[in-house]
């Protein structure tokens, strides 16, 4: 079995577990330090030992094949959603998860997404890539009961994410309404590498296990406008301090995706080397052997 280690502050100071698991920054400033039970070095995660596998491994790519269309359904929910045993805070859902589920196309495929909102607030899906500006899911707000169709050519090849933009965003992010979105290459050289999807987030709690949102105007307020929302609890595909399975000598493709509004991390597994095969833009013309990936909000590798 491997562990990921995560240098949650890669910037600023803090602290990585040496076994590999997911560590609260030491010393952070940016907030409340969230319920008990949701930080430390022996939290556990909750669920069953497959739970993640829906994230976790991302849908087959399928070859390139001219006219293929790639059928997807999102239903947006409200849904309480357990970070720690016993804990749990009032999220917002697609398809009941956070992350959403993979959505997956070959490059050229017309993707038709299908969003309905089954929640109690306005929602949109809005996709990284390039598609028409009436697909784009900023200004398409659809209402609690509503329903709109995305439909557009599935480009460029990359690995790219979805998310709610509706107002105020950072609060539709933070509450779950994000997800991957993999575009795959008809020349993808890695194609046939196992694939594992890592989604990294961060979020705020207070005491009771709700999401700790800044008031208006409030001191905390201006630091998070300024330099970004960071919370001390880190998130694998939604779950705190999971554990990855990888055996000796096997290789698997990881796809891994800061979806943090501000956090920087450092990926390393201690005594291992990582191949860095690609990142934002694509592939690289070969890869780069390193000890570790530094990998900024927003950004993928």
């Amino acid at each position: 079995m491997g562990k990921l280690a995560l240098d949650a502050s890669a910037d600023t100071g803090g602290q990585e577990s040496g076994h590999g698991h997911v560590r609260s920054p030491a010393g952070h400033a940016g907030g409340a330090l969230g319920h008990a039970a949701m930080v430390g070095d022996e939290v556990p995660a909750v669920g069953g030992p497959n739970d993640l596998d829906a994230l976790l491994f991302p849908p087959p790519a399928l070859p390139y094949r001219p006219g293929r269309r790639r059928e997807y359904e999102l239903t947006a929910s409200d849904r309480d959603l357990e970070v720690a045993p016993g804990v749990f805070f009032a999220g917002w859902v697609y398809n009941g998860t956070a992350p959403g589920p993979v959505i997956r196309a070959t490059e050229g495929d017309l993707l038709r997404v299908r969003f309905l909102n089954g929640g109690s607030h306005p929602h949109t899906i809005h996709f990284h890539g390039i598609h028409p500006t009436n697909m784009d899911g900023v200004f398409e707000i659809v209402e609690t009961g509503g329903e709109f169709t995305y439909e557009f050519e599935a480009r460029p090849a990359g690995f790219h994410v979805y998310h709610c933009h509706a107002t105020p965003l950072k609060k539709h992010i933070h509450k779950g309404l994000y997800g991957a979105f993999i575009i795959r290459s008809p020349e993808d050289p890695l194609a046939l590498i196992p694939e594992k999807l890592l989604i990294l987030t961060d979020n705020r709690f207070r005491s009771d296990g709700s999401i700790d949102f800044a008031e208006p105007g409030s001191v905390q307020a201006r630091i998070d406008m300024e330099n970004g929302r960071e919370g001390d609890v880190l998130f694998v595909n939604g779950r705190v301090m999971p554990t990855l399975g990888i055996r000796a000598g096997e290789v698997q493709r990881w796809r891994v995706v800061n979806a943090s509004a501000a956090r920087v991390y450092r990926l390393t597994i201690p005594g291992h080397e990582f191949l860095h095969v690609g990142s934002d833009g694509g592939l690289f013309e070969k890869p780069v052997p390193t000890d570790d990936i530094l990998i900024s909000n927003s950004e993928r590798v």
